[in-house]
This record gives C-alpha cells, sequence and structure tokens, in this order.
C-alpha cells in the first residue's frame, strides 16, 4: 500500500556535484538536460587526467626509491670492500711479524763457530765436524747442530 500511495506524487532526481534537480511526475518520462552529459564527459576527463598524475607520481617515487637503493647497495659493497682490504692488510701484517720473529730466532739463537773454537774442537777429537750444544734462546733453551765447522 505504501508504494500505491508514492506513485502519484512527483518525485526529485539529483545528480551529485551537479546541483541540478529533475522534477518529474511519475507519469511523464525523465529527461536529463543536454548539460548532463557535458558534465559526465568532463569528470571522465579529470578523472583521467588525476589518474596520469597519479601513475606520474608513482613512476617517480618509484625510480626515487630505486635510486636509494642502488645507493645503499653500493655503499654496503664498498664497507665490504674496504673491510676485506682492513683484513688482508692485517693478515699480511701479522704474517710478515712471524717472519720476522722467526729470522730474529733463527738468527739469535743459530751462531756459526768461530775459527778459534773449530780448532780446540778439532784438537779435542771432533774431526766429524759436527758440535751439539745447548744455546740459551730467550726463555727457551734450544739443541743447535752447527755443521761443516771445518
Amino acid at each position: 500500500m505504501a508504494r500505491d500511495s508514492t506513485m502519484g506524487r512527483d518525485r526529485v532526481l539529483v545528480v551529485p556535484n551537479t546541483g541540478i534537480a529533475l522534477n518529474s511526475s511519475s507519469s511523464s518520462q525523465i529527461t536529463a538536460p543536454a548539460d548532463i552529459s557535458q558534465q559526465i564527459l568532463e569528470l571522465q576527463k579529470e578523472q583521467e587526467l588525476e589518474k596520469q598524475k597519479l601513475w606520474h607520481a608513482f613512476q617517480e617515487k618509484n625510480k626515487e626509491l630505486e635510486m636509494q637503493h642502488r645507493q645503499q647497495l653500493e655503499h654496503k659493497f664498498q664497507e665490504l670492500r674496504d673491510q676485506r682490504i682492513a683484513e688482508e692488510a692485517a693478515q699480511q701484517r701479522e704474517r710478515r711479524e712471524r717472519e720476522a720473529i722467526k729470522r730474529k730466532e733463527k738468527h739469535e739463537c743459530c751462531a756459526n763457530a768461530s775459527s778459534e773454537v773449530k780448532q780446540k774442537l778439532q784438537v779435542r777429537g771432533y774431526a766429524c765436524g759436527v758440535v751439539t750444544s745447548v744455546v740459551p734462546c730467550g726463555n727457551l733453551i734450544k739443541r743447535v747442530i752447527h755443521m761443516n765447522l771445518q
């Protein structure tokens, strides 16, 4: 019954954002003014322009983020390269120090017998030319064999 009671009344059609209201009775045919079609086209154009602006802004932001990411990767790569170079330099320094210590120990602990010592040894019967002696080297005592005393 509620439907029947509203059938005889006038209806109002409101188009959003246009401010246009169309009055018509239920018996008359609803006709839209020609400028509504024009407004729809303008809205579609505005939407398309807004869509293009958003797409352009997205592309710009994407490029910016890619550049930031590339810079971060390059920075991290440089840090890793510098770290590797520093580690290699430290390893070389340690290796040189160990070699220097070995040379120093060898130089300090292994002495050649003087000609005077060689003569005394030969007189005492060490004609083979091999002498075994204990030579202090730092905190260690090493057994040193001197060969070819002659």
